[in-house]
């Protein structure tokens, strides 16, 4: 290839790259003012929720507040570094809370192409397949839409990539023979790996799983080989694993806070993470199960257009033998793609939004790939391949979006947002809410800005629709009824009239909504 010719290739690289991220930034602002009335509203107005009603101070963090389910408020799961960040910017700029948390969370999601294209360059990836990644992630179904969303996904992922990363430098030799940058760095990926764990461990564990994994394959590999001694490999990786163990072990001591928050309320005892084990982890026939290797892997990660050219090509690059670790690179981020499908089946299969913490990976070894065949050497008609695969893989991430998400980030009203307006119109703002028919949703009590009881529906022994009217107080506390939504739910009218003397009964679509006259207003 000629000198000549290379600033004309630059500028096509470049174009190349610009078009597709100039077209992701302009749809992540244009829908950034959207309610949070998109897919998964439910997940995304409950960490909204939790912003809403941050409270100042360290307590207010430790035991933050999500009151939908009556009293005690807090119900916590995550730490919220996101939720306050949110908060803060907020109340700060005087941003409205759910655009704020939207930009926020593309901050993020931008913010996580650094550490992943850092990790393309310690294991000599070059132009190419950095190029490659660029345009795989601007054109990704899943990004294009979950990084715009208000949920905690792009930050617990951006600290992943950062720990990996850091991890990445300490193995390099030149770091390991420098003790005072040795110190720093696995310090550093302590505190990004701690910071990961907290704000989303069901995101971070693989990375930290394969950590664990290389420090043992260093261990065993360096003493057989006789590169080193036992005694001096053990010293120079137990840094790294204290960290690693410290990390799990506040993960621990902030699950262990969180569940007996989570007691105090009676609602709480199904949602502690023993609870909860279940819905996490799935079923044994769920990790074999076509819901997940074809409704997941092949449809949501792969799309039915570009799975198979995408599969061939990073086989095909398997099998060569390039310098670097282009083999590693792939290996490892396969492994980090496939590693949550099979720990967290039923999440995966469930929410669409979960392939946002392992889909880079995927996107980071397609990457890797395509670099693999763009050395000299390569024949000209196996890039023509490689370059046709990409193609294909951006067309099925575009497909995908365009049949799967792009309709509800337009949509501008919902039945939840037109009850919250009316509620927040219409009672005191420092009442709370009775929700009945809406599963434990937080959408209703965040539209409209007011504590709820949002009835969940697993049963409590002692508490059902009609002991929540007759005794409110014992689930909202301090706070007056403000009003009682309800969703085709018979419910006491005895109970309704004399605990909600309602001076107005709304109707919205099948939900009623009967305004609670005040206790200083009755006759």
């Amino acid at each position: 290839m000629s000198s000549a010719s290379k600033p004309y290739l630059s500028a096509i690289a470049i174009t190349l790259i610009t078009t597709p991220a100039i077209a992701a930034v302009i749809f992540w602002l244009s829908t950034i003012n959207q309610p949070l009335i998109d897919q998964f509203a439910f997940r995304q107005t409950q960490t909204a929720l939790t912003a809403l009603f941050m409270q100042p101070g360290l307590g207010g963090i430790l035991n933050y507040q999500t009151p939908v389910l009556g009293i005690p408020w807090a119900i916590p799961f995550e730490f919220p570094l996101f939720q306050w960040l949110a908060a803060f910017i907020s109340r700060t700029l005087l941003i409205n809370l759910s655009s704020c948390g939207r930009l926020l969370s593309i901050i993020f999601g931008i913010a996580c192409i650094g550490p992943a294209l850092g990790l393309l360059h310690i294991f000599g990836i070059r132009k190419a397949g950095k190029t490659c990644f660029l345009l795989l992630y601007f054109s990704s179904a899943i990004y294009l839409y979950w990084n715009r969303s208000f949920m905690i996904e792009t930050t617990a992922l951006f600290f992943s990539l950062l720990s990996l990363y850091v991890y990445s430098l300490i193995r390099i030799p030149a770091a390991q023979t420098d003790w005072r940058q040795y110190t720093i760095l696995t310090i550093v990926f302590g505190l990004f790996i701690t910071v990961g764990l907290l704000v989303k461990a069901t995101t971070v564990l693989p990375s930290l799983l394969l950590v664990a994994l290389d420090l043992g394959w260093q261990l065993v590999s360096s003493t057989s080989q006789h590169h080193c001694s036992m005694r001096s490999t053990v010293i120079r990786l137990l840094p790294i694993a204290i960290a690693a163990l410290l990390a799990l072990l506040l993960l621990k001591t902030w699950t262990h806070h969180a569940d007996v928050l989570k007691t105090l309320n009676p609602f709480g005892s199904k949602l502690t993470s023993d609870a909860l084990s279940g819905w996490n982890y799935g079923t044994i026939g769920q990790r074999f199960s076509a819901d997940l290797w074809v409704g997941v892997l092949f449809e949501r990660m792969l799309t039915p257009i570009g799975a198979i050219p995408t599969t061939l090509l990073t086989l095909a690059a398997l099998r060569l033998n390039r310098p670097g670790g282009h083999r590693f690179c792939m290996l490892a981020c396969i492994g980090l793609a496939l590693i949550p499908l099979i720990i967290f089946s039923n999440l995966h299969i469930v929410h669409t939004y979960y392939q946002a913490a392992n889909q880079i990976f995927l996107l980071l070894a397609i990457s890797t790939a395509f670099d693999g065949f763009f050395q000299v050497w390569t024949p000209r008609w196996q890039q023509v391949g490689s370059i046709a695969a990409i193609i294909l893989f951006m067309l099925g991430n575009y497909q995908q979006f365009s049949k799967i998400y792009l309709k509800s980030s337009t949509i501008q009203s919902s039945e939840r947002l037109e009850i919250g307006k009316i509620i927040q119109q219409k009672t005191n703002p420092q009442a709370a809410i009775i929700v009945f028919g809406d599963d434990w949703s937080s959408e209703i009590a965040y539209h409209s800005q007011r504590r709820s009881l949002t009835m969940p529906p697993w049963s409590i022994a002692g508490i059902n629709e009609d002991i929540a009217l007759q005794h409110p107080d014992q689930f909202l506390g301090g706070s007056s009824l403000g009003a009682v939504i309800t969703n085709q739910v018979p419910i006491d009218s005895k109970s309704l009239k004399r605990n909600c003397p309602y001076k107005e009964m709304i109707s919205q679509n099948q939900w009623q909504i009967y305004i609670c006259q005040e206790k200083t207003h009755q006759s």
